[in-house]
């Protein structure tokens, strides 16, 4: 999807899906970029129609250059998002950002999103990784200003990172990615967030697996975070993954996303459940 595509409104996506056709061109769209962009221009001309003059127009930037003002805004939203042992490091970032920094075949990415008239102010970030064995994309994180959320800066995002994915796997001769897999912060009565949260994934059919997982710890001396691990088919929008499948995938993030081996204590209970 071209960068600035989306025209997005508070809560218009919310309004859209209950209308025939979008509904069903959304759920196809998770596997075509064709009846993506089909659902965007459809999605425009219903705006134009209902909603009158666009409010907002986004573009989506990839940031590698950590010494910008992107960057430095991006890492202030990154910081004041998420509790600190969920966040690796700002220099750990850095690393993994700059040319060069991930070994391998494997790729980092950073994209922040502005808004027409803020040009210089990150409304909403997505930091992941593609990990080139055995060709997934794991979503490390992802957040929208406090401020500016319910405008589907989230889903546009989202998308993106989807569309990053399918070109870094073209440019490695890889095979499409199976999925972007992303830990989630399990769901709790006690914390209504975490629904609103599970709210949004679902909508986008990003959902936890029936599986043990085990969220590394960051930083000596911190407790891990309370993660299951969730997974969006790209591959096909039904697809099912095999143990085979998941055990690669949990190697995979293991290795690429924490550095660790093969005979993590964690990930070895997480083989041994599946």
């Amino acid at each position: 999807m071209d960068e600035g595509e989306w025209e997005p409104y508070e809560n218009w996506m919310k309004s859209v899906l209950r209308k025939e056709p979008f509904r069903q061109l959304w759920e196809r769209a998770q596997s075509s970029n064709n009846y993506q962009k089909e659902f965007v221009k459809r999605v425009n001309e219903w705006m134009k129609a209902e909603r009158g003059p666009y409010l907002h127009r986004m573009v989506v930037h990839e940031v590698t250059d950590t010494g910008s003002g992107l960057f430095e805004d991006a890492m202030r939203l990154y910081e004041s998002s998420f509790p600190v042992n969920e966040r690796e490091t700002v220099d750990r970032v850095g690393a993994w950002v700059s040319p060069g920094g991930v070994r391998g075949a494997d790729r980092y990415h950073l994209l922040v999103l502005c808004a027409d008239g803020e040009a210089s102010r990150v409304a909403g970030l997505a930091m992941f990784h593609y990990l080139d064995e055995p060709s997934i994309g794991f979503l490390g994180y992802l957040a929208v200003d406090e401020k500016v959320r319910n405008r589907s800066y989230g889903s546009v995002l989202l998308a993106s990172v989807r569309d990053v994915l399918v070109r870094d796997a073209e440019l490695g001769g890889r095979p499409r990615p199976r999925g972007l897999f992303t830990e989630l912060e399990r769901e709790s009565p006690d914390d209504p967030s975490t629904t609103d949260r599970f709210r949004f994934w679902r909508l986008h059919h990003m959902l936890p697996l029936t599986m043990q997982w085990e969220y590394p710890s960051l930083r000596p001396g911190e407790n891990p975070a309370n993660m299951c691990l969730a997974f969006l088919p790209m591959a096909s929008p039904h697809l099912e993954l095999t143990r085979e499948e998941t055990a690669a995938a949990a190697r995979a993030i293991y290795k690429g996303v924490y550095g660790a081996g093969p005979d993590h204590p964690g990930l070895c209970r997480i083989l041994s459940g599946l």
